[in-house]
């Protein structure tokens, strides 16, 4: 039960001090907070620990508003406790540059990630690159090598009539077979 309220309160919640009087002051709480701000405040009431909870308290004019509200008990010589103290201190602005802050930290994580999808974009088009030059000069060479064995030069032996013993001999086997024709299929379509 609340014996004093200062005048603040009374100005910023538009009730009197007889109206927040016992449960009074929860009509000022948000009621998406007042289950848990409640449920502390009971749990702080029936051991004695002091009280600490952040909630929104409404004003006169029915804006809500972040407090940090403190309770400790004052005890007597035995430890009773005789009454409660408490504080409210308004935390709105500190609230609000948290989820600023918090806003802007989403920000960065989301800026880092689609920095490193598009690092990973250059780095897959840079490898595509470095792999496919050393490859399309080994297509080049073998294919200079299947025309130079399909001349008809004279006097240069079984290669220079182009016979299919000597051709074969330059086609790729087993497992290379399938990525030669890959390689010369992207050849043929890019022009290259």
């Amino acid at each position: 039960m609340s014996e004093w309220v200062n005048r603040r309160w009374v100005e910023y919640s538009g009730l009197s001090a007889e109206a927040t009087s016992g449960a009074g002051w929860r009509s000022t709480v948000h009621p998406d907070d007042l289950d848990e701000h409640v449920k502390k405040w009971q749990r702080s009431h029936a051991s004695g620990e002091p009280f600490e909870n952040e909630a929104r308290h409404r004003s006169a004019n029915g804006e809500y508003r972040w407090f940090l509200v403190r309770a400790v008990p004052l005890r007597d010589a035995h430890g009773n406790i005789l009454k409660w103290y408490g504080t409210l201190t308004d935390v709105e602005d500190r609230k609000k540059v948290e989820q600023e802050r918090e806003r802007l930290r989403q920000l960065e994580a989301d800026l880092a990630h689609v920095n490193r999808v598009s690092t990973l974009g250059e780095l897959a088009a840079s490898l595509s690159h470095e792999l496919r030059q050393p490859i399309a000069a080994a297509i080049t060479d073998a294919k200079t090598c299947l025309r130079w064995l399909a001349r008809e030069t004279a006097g240069y032996g079984r290669g220079a009539r182009g016979d299919d013993e000597s051709r074969q001999r330059w086609k790729p086997r087993g497992r290379d077979h399938r990525a030669f024709e890959i390689l010369l299929q992207e050849r043929r379509s890019t022009g290259t």
